[in-house]
C-alpha cells in the first residue's frame, strides 16, 4: 500500500508540473528568450528562472519523454495563458515565438531597408551581412556587388529570432524570381544588351524601382 501511495503521490505530483497551467488564464505574458543552440537543459534552467518549472529537471525528462529535446528552437516567445509545461514544450519545439510584419515598400534602399528591420527588432547587422552577399542572384547578374534591387518590396511576416534577418533575405530574393523572373526573359529580349544587369532591364522596359 506504501508503494501504491507513493506512485499515486508521484504521478500525481507530475501531473501538477506538467498539465497544470503555469501561466494563468489572464495573467501577464512571460517573455521568453532561447538562444541559438540553446540546450533542453538551458532552456530548463531559463523556465525555472522564470518560475514555470518547479525544478529544471521535470523540463528536460518532459522533452526527453516526448522525443522532443532536440527539437526545441531558438527565438522569443510571448507565453501567455492557461499555459501548462506540456504548452510550453510544444510551442518550443513548434517555433511558435514572436513574429513581426515587416513591410518594405517600392523604391527603398539597401540600408533603408535595414532600417525598417531594425525598427522590427531584428537583427540588422545580420541582416546587413547576407543582403551583401550577391551570391543568391549570380546566374541572373553575375557582376552584381550585393542584393539591393533583388530584394522585392512587400509585406514578410518572419519570427523574432536570430536566423529571422538571414530567411527574410532569402525570402525577398525568392519573391523577387517568382514575381519578376518571367519578365526578365522578355525584357531581355527587348532590350538585349551585355553590359545591362536585369534591374536596369526591367527599369527600361517598365520604369521599375
Amino acid at each position: 500500500l506504501a508503494l501504491v501511495a507513493l506512485a499515486a503521490g508521484a504521478g500525481a505530483a507530475w501531473w501538477h508540473e506538467t498539465v497544470f497551467p503555469k501561466v494563468a488564464e489572464g495573467a501577464p505574458t512571460v517573455r521568453l528568450v532561447v538562444p541559438p543552440g540553446a540546450s533542453a537543459e538551458a532552456i530548463a534552467r531559463q523556465l525555472h528562472a522564470l518560475g514555470l518549472v518547479r525544478h529544471p529537471l521535470v523540463f528536460r525528462v518532459l522533452a526527453q519523454v516526448r522525443g522532443k529535446g532536440a527539437q526545441l528552437k531558438a527565438g522569443e516567445y510571448a507565453l501567455s495563458g492557461p499555459l501548462s509545461l506540456e504548452g510550453i514544450l510544444h510551442a518550443l519545439s513548434r517555433g511558435d515565438g514572436v513574429r513581426r510584419d515587416v513591410t518594405v515598400p517600392e523604391g527603398r534602399s539597401l540600408d533603408e531597408i535595414a532600417a525598417l528591420v531594425a525598427a522590427e527588432g531584428l537583427g540588422v547587422e545580420a541582416f546587413l551581412e547576407a543582403a551583401r552577399d550577391p551570391a543568391p542572384v549570380h546566374d541572373l547578374d553575375p557582376v552584381a556587388a550585393d542584393l539591393e534591387g533583388y530584394l522585392f518590396p512587400d509585406t514578410y511576416d518572419v519570427p523574432q529570432s536570430p536566423e529571422a534577418p538571414r530567411a527574410l533575405v532569402r525570402r525577398m530574393t525568392q519573391r523577387f524570381r517568382e514575381v519578376i523572373g518571367p519578365e526578365l526573359a522578355r525584357a531581355a529580349a527587348r532590350n538585349a544588351s551585355p553590359a545591362t544587369s536585369p534591374v536596369d532591364t526591367l527599369r527600361l522596359s517598365f520604369g521599375r524601382w
